[in-house]
């Protein structure tokens, strides 16, 4: 269970981060 937990953040951070990275320039282009 743990080690599935840690694959999925592993797959999901980067993807979550990039996300929120796209969402930040998009709100800063839109003000």
């Amino acid at each position: 269970m743990l080690k599935s937990s840690a694959l999925y953040s592993a797959l999901f951070y980067p993807f979550l981060s990039f996300e929120l990275h796209h969402f930040i320039k998009l709100h800063q282009a839109n003000s």
